[in-house]
């Protein structure tokens, strides 16, 4: 839900009050007040009740808000003529008494429509065009870019060593440029090059062609008896090397985007950092 415009309520104690705020979620964590990121909490008018209905013979809570479609708060979407996913997740308790602490929710979902005409379509959900990015993603560089290299670095007395280390790129470069598409259908095919993240994943995606297209000039061009490698080939395998290490600091600005990456994930990409190093090294 990063990068939501985000609406949370609940009753209070009493079963009658309501308790409403207006939020935006920057990461993969509690969304943060609009007020305190130095926003404006846009709600005009809000009501809600919780009360018992006979045909489910369950507690039903039920909030209604109202706020411009417009507010002019960067940290508010705004709602015009397109489609929107509209997200809802609601948790087991219907009240709450005192200080409130917004933990994972029980029951979740999302919708893609139009506020504005009510009429919805269906395409890849943006949140798993995002996963599927980042997975692939993490399987290129994590494990197939190493792979590669440790092939063919340390395993050159492998008679089979060679077409392991081209099919392990081979089958990165085509994970990459799926990946890439992903993302681009994510955004609308808005990527914007202002972000640390996009900027440096695109650079990656176009030195990524240039190394492989260097790899293949030097396998149709391979000369056994050369001792010294070639210019060409030098620049592979450090353009190679030089990938890898860019891939770092770009998997972890995505992460730092899109997950709780210090609850999760850090010592798991700290370790991968670490033998990335020593096996380039």
């Amino acid at each position: 839900m990063a990068g939501a415009d985000i609406i949370v309520g609940w009753i209070n104690g009493d079963g009658q009050t309501l308790t409403i705020s207006d939020r935006f979620a920057e990461r993969k964590v509690e969304p943060s007040l609009d007020l305190a990121l130095g926003g404006v909490n846009n709600i005009i008018e809000s009501s809600g009740s919780l009360a018992f209905e006979s045909n489910t013979q369950q507690y039903v809570t039920k909030i209604t808000f109202s706020r411009k479609l417009d507010t002019g708060d960067i940290w508010d979407m705004v709602i015009s003529d397109k489609n929107l996913y509209v997200l809802w997740a609601y948790g087991d308790d219907h009240s709450v008494l005192g200080d409130v602490q917004i933990l994972k929710e029980v029951n979740h979902g999302y919708l893609e429509l139009n506020l504005l005409n009510g009429c919805f379509s269906w395409k890849p959900p943006t949140y798993l065009l995002f996963r599927g990015h980042g997975i692939m993603m993490l399987i290129s560089w994590l494990f197939l870019s190493i792979f590669g290299l440790i092939s063919k670095r340390y395993l050159r007395s492998w008679s089979f060593s060679l077409h392991v280390h081209i099919g392990s790129q081979i089958f990165k470069l085509l994970l990459i440029l799926v990946a890439f598409l992903f993302i681009l259908g994510a955004l609308d095919w808005n990527l914007k090059l202002s972000a640390a993240h996009n900027a440096l994943g695109f650079i990656i995606i176009l030195l990524t062609l240039v190394e492989h297209l260097l790899g293949f000039l030097s396998s149709i061009k391979n000369d056994p008896s050369r001792i010294k490698p070639s210019i060409r080939d030098f620049l592979h395998q450090w353009l190679g090397r030089a990938l890898i290490l860019i891939s770092v600091p770009t998997i972890f600005l995505g992460l730092w985007r899109f997950v709780d990456i210090w609850r999760m994930s850090s010592v798991v990409l700290g370790l991968w950092a670490g033998i990335t190093i020593i096996t380039i090294i």
